[in-house]
């Protein structure tokens, strides 16, 4: 059982990750037809991306399979090649499993990943976004301190 205690903890983590981005994101759609506007730089506006990263054109059923495959195979690297008892190694993979599926489960619903920060001249993103991105710096700074020992 304590073996898979780690596994527990990566999935309660993307869960309430993914929980929490679909809230915000059907409070986006349904609350935000007019852009609330903070500053001139910081904004929320509802943004339908058909495509990938920062809006690039690319999409359908081969975007959802790709997305399903490298999901696949990150989690399958990371569990060989990183030391998933450390609960840094947990919150992080559990931060990009809910930031993966978050975007993954707006384009199984909607055919879109609804996207709703906009700051300044950066691409309209997502709580989903911020995951993964905070995640893949976090794996790249903290990459010794993770990997498994042999």
């Amino acid at each position: 059982m304590k073996k898979l205690l780690k596994y527990f903890i990566i999935f309660d983590i993307a869960l309430v990750g993914i929980v929490i981005d679909f809230l915000i994101k059907r409070m986006a759609i349904q609350n935000l037809t007019d852009p609330i506007i903070f500053t001139d730089w910081l904004k929320l506006v509802f943004v339908k991306n058909f495509g990938i990263a920062f809006g690039l054109p690319f999409g359908g059923v081969w975007l959802i399979l790709t997305n399903i495959v490298l999901l696949l195979a990150l989690i399958i690297y990371f569990s060989y090649k990183l030391n998933l008892n450390k609960p840094l190694t947990q919150i992080i993979i559990g931060l990009l499993i809910a930031g993966a599926l978050g975007n993954l489960i707006d384009r199984l619903i909607y055919g879109y990943v609804v996207d709703y920060i906009s700051i300044g001249w950066w691409p309209v993103f997502n709580l989903a976004d911020a995951f993964i991105t905070l995640s893949v710096f976090l794996i790249i700074v903290f990459y010794d301190k993770m990997k498994e020992t042999n």
